[in-house]
């Protein structure tokens, strides 16, 4: 092969790597996310296969529609990728034999090796290289044991095998990911910051637009659900849905009563005393006090905050506590070493 038909060979490859490299920033992405996808059969397939209980995510980029006239939608590569396993006792599967590749298996090899089929890999818009794929890796590319970095692309776009499916989406990775618990569910809806309870990292996607090639950059971050409604919960917080009334990240519906120490900072002070009057029943509660501080100021359990939530909030002033309400006198210790008094001033005309 001569040097010009040696370029002619590698031009596509060079198309796409500068598409990504240098593809402006400014145009309008037609990008909706990333979507991860499981389905129950994959993972009891790959779970009789690899004797483990094993999880199947697919990472599908997700557009607004289908291929454009001017292959608007159609994936040209995937790269800058730094995703990795948030478990650090989960790994990817990776079959020792046949040896596997980075791409996608033949599915003409499953009667002879069936876990190929849960092999980890990447793509660009395929799941058998029988069909065909023109999937191949950048030089940095790495599939580690729990981490996947670098870049993957189509490296003969003109077969537009980077074309969104039926449902709009082109197929970028398959995850078979050993060692996560069983009842985990890592689907996540398509966006550009993906809550996922299993992937961190970022991938950058290029592909088409009408306007050229066009980069979009794809954020996972692990998603705290303390509360189990599938949502994280700093977007709880953010968007109302759920109290966070001692400012502490966590949705109060998570967090524990600890006897008297109302924004957890691990002892009862003054902090906590404008906390506990102000849901004092007078006789009614403070519109401010949240339901998570009446409920912990509730020292006694009897269903009000009252005099006897009073006495007891007088004895643990100052002190550190561990126990819930209402064991509160079992819990308390000795006194914090503080400049804060340790001694509550009477709320009333009479101490109680």
């Amino acid at each position: 092969m001569g040097p010009d038909e040696d370029i002619a060979m590698n031009l596509p490859r060079v198309c796409v790597l500068l598409a990504c490299l240098l593809a402006p920033g400014h145009v309008q992405a037609d990008l909706i996310g990333i979507q991860l996808r499981t389905d129950p059969l994959w993972d009891d397939a790959a779970s009789a296969l690899l004797t483990a209980d094993a999880h199947v995510v697919r990472l599908y980029a997700v557009f607004d529609g289908p291929a454009g006239p001017n292959n608007e939608n159609v994936v040209l590569a995937a790269f800058d990728s730094t995703l990795s396993v948030a478990d650090a006792a989960a790994a990817f599967y990776q079959t020792p034999a046949p040896p596997g590749s980075d791409t996608a298996p033949s599915s003409d090899l499953f009667a002879t090796y069936p876990a190929l089929e849960w092999d980890t890999f990447v793509s660009v818009g395929v799941l058998d290289s029988l069909s065909g794929d023109t999937t191949a890796v950048f030089p940095d590319f790495v599939m580690g044991i729990n981490t996947i970095t670098g870049g993957w692309y189509n490296s003969y776009p003109p077969n537009h095998q980077g074309a969104p499916d039926q449902d709009f989406a082109v197929v970028l990775v398959q995850l078979t990911i050993l060692g996560l618990p069983p009842d985990v569910d890592a689907a996540a809806e398509p966006d550009l910051l993906v809550h996922n309870p299993v992937l961190d990292g970022t991938l950058t996607v290029s592909h088409n637009s009408a306007n050229g090639p066009i980069n979009t950059e794809v954020t996972f971050t692990t998603l705290v659900d303390c509360n189990g409604n599938g949502i994280d919960d700093q977007i709880d917080i953010d968007e109302g849905t759920s109290e966070d009334s001692n400012r502490n990240d966590v949705p109060d519906e998570c967090d524990d009563c600890i006897c008297g120490d109302l924004d957890l900072n691990g002892r009862v002070n003054l902090n906590d005393a404008v906390t506990f009057f102000g849901c004092y029943w007078l006789p009614e509660p403070d519109p401010n006090c949240s339901a998570w501080q009446l409920e912990c100021s509730d020292l006694d359990q009897d269903g009000n905050v009252s005099l006897s939530d009073y006495a007891t909030f007088a004895v643990i002033y100052g002190k550190e506590m561990t126990l819930s309400p209402p064991q509160c006198l079992d819990g308390a210790r000795s006194p914090v070493q503080s400049p804060e008094p340790t001694r509550l001033p009477p709320f009333f005309s009479e101490e109680p």
